[in-house]
């Protein structure tokens, strides 16, 4: 900037200094990366149960002034237009955030962090950035035996999950250790998925 001082009466006079203050305009804050770790469906057909219905969230975000940023984690399903705030209330300053869906209905949903630098400016001077990830998929119910009978031959059955291939089928008999079943087409790779137990397979 620059300015002018002009003296019409005593052109001979000088300025010693000068003090100005100002205010830097606000710059919108920068995400650099987000990313989801959640339970990974391949770790079922090596026989790892999914113990937790958590989703967590980390990513990389900075403020060209060096503000601290809040961050709050909004929600969508697919096929729905409008964002469910999951933390709108009590924003977060840490770059992580661990999201419990148990409560949550399964089915693809979008997720959005959201950076705000209003902690450290006025409300009609704070700015926000939002970073998305592509639909994450919540499958927090467990598969249904849909079928199970009983013959001379042993029992066979059927089971299925609304989003998640099957990935195993077991058995026990008293408190001896789990069987693994056989798909009857030979491989579980479906979401509804036949298998039998033959009596023969049977411990005497």
């Amino acid at each position: 900037f620059q300015f002018r001082i002009a003296w019409e009466n005593d052109p001979a006079a000088i300025v010693r200094w000068v003090m100005t203050a100002y205010v830097p305009a606000n710059q919108m804050p920068q995400f650099k990366e987000l990313a989801v770790e959640a339970y990974d469906a391949a770790e079922s057909f090596r026989g790892k149960v999914k113990e937790s219905a958590e989703l967590k969230l980390k990513w990389k975000a900075q403020d060209p002034d060096g503000d601290e940023l809040l961050y709050r984690v909004y929600y969508r399903r697919s096929d729905e237009k409008d964002w469910v705030p999951v933390n709108a209330a009590t924003p977060v300053t840490k770059a992580e955030f661990k999201w419990d869906t148990a409560a949550m209905s399964d089915g693809w949903v979008e997720l959005k962090v959201e950076a705000s630098d209003e902690g450290m400016n006025d409300r009609d001077a704070a700015l926000t950035a939002f970073r998305t990830l592509p639909p994450v998929l919540i499958d927090n119910r467990k598969p249904q035996i849909t079928r199970l009978e009983v013959s001379a031959e042993g029992v066979s059955g059927a089971a299925e999950d609304s989003y998640s291939a099957i990935a195993r089928v077991e058995y026990r008999l008293n408190e001896d250790r789990w069987q693994f079943v056989g798909a009857a087409d030979g491989v579980y790779d479906q979401r509804a998925e036949s298998f039998r137990i033959r009596l023969r397979d049977l411990p005497p």
